[in-house]
């Protein structure tokens, strides 16, 4: 597995200035075949009309 920790991010986090950053909570739903569903919403904060996008500071 990727250690995270151990990567140098600066080359892509100088790109970020004025960036929107676009959460991704996820959440747990219990179906009722006792199987486990994965809900992720993505939110960057804004009115819903402008769309979220994936940048350089919302990837790290």
């Amino acid at each position: 597995m990727t250690n995270y920790d151990d990567i140098d991010f600066s080359p892509i986090m100088a790109l970020t200035e004025g960036e929107v950053v676009t959460h991704s909570p996820v959440r747990d739903i219990r179906l009722a075949s006792g199987k486990v569903l994965a809900l992720i919403t993505l939110d960057n904060g804004r009115d819903h009309t402008r769309p979220n996008t994936l940048g350089p500071a919302t990837l790290t």
